[in-house]
């Protein structure tokens, strides 16, 4: 699979399993409206430092090429083997937000895609693991005068909280 560029051994791994995997994840689609499969992008760089950038992202792609609605949705890093998915919700939000429109894909869709991802990284004893959204929703400020969702009020809440942990922190490492 070497297209005569001459590359690192672990540039060179990556390259390849990423070829394979992408060959083996076009055969699956999902999606109502615009289809779409995994995809690992390719690594573009002749040299990894060692495998610190070896790093390949995960993208749901449109079957379509140049269609819009791609969305990152994990990676793989074959010199670590080692490899990390974004649960569906995660997915699913930051689709929803990126393009004002909901995902087309279900949650079912979605975890036979990763699952076969997963069957092919295990068999290659990679290390598979996912990245869950947060589990219980943010709780709601109350609005104050200042803009429709009290966007200083929250950000000096947070600036406020993040102070006194660090000042905390910073107390009990200085006993």
């Amino acid at each position: 699979m070497s297209d005569g560029i001459k590359r690192t051994e672990v540039a060179q791994r990556a390259i390849d399993l990423g070829e394979a995997l992408n060959i083996k994840l076009r055969e699956m689609s999902a999606g109502s409206v615009v289809p779409k499969h995994l995809e690992v992008i390719p690594l573009d760089a002749e040299s990894t430092r060692g495998g610190e950038f070896a790093r390949q992202s995960i993208v749901l792609t449109p079957d379509e090429e140049g269609a819009r609605g791609s969305i990152m949705c994990g990676w793989i890093d074959v010199s670590n083997r080692a490899a990390e998915m974004r649960d569906y919700a995660l997915v699913r939000d930051q689709f929803r937000e990126r393009y004002q429109m909901p995902l087309d894909v279900s949650r079912e869709e979605y975890e036979r895609l990763v699952g076969a991802l997963h069957a092919v990284l295990s068999y290659h004893k990679f290390v598979f693991s996912r990245l869950k959204s947060a589990s219980s929703p943010e709780p709601e400020l109350p609005e104050i005068a200042g803009g429709e969702s009290g966007g200083w009020l929250r950000m000096a809440v947070i600036v406020l909280v993040g102070c006194g942990v660090g000042l905390g922190i910073a107390y009990l490492l200085g006993s």
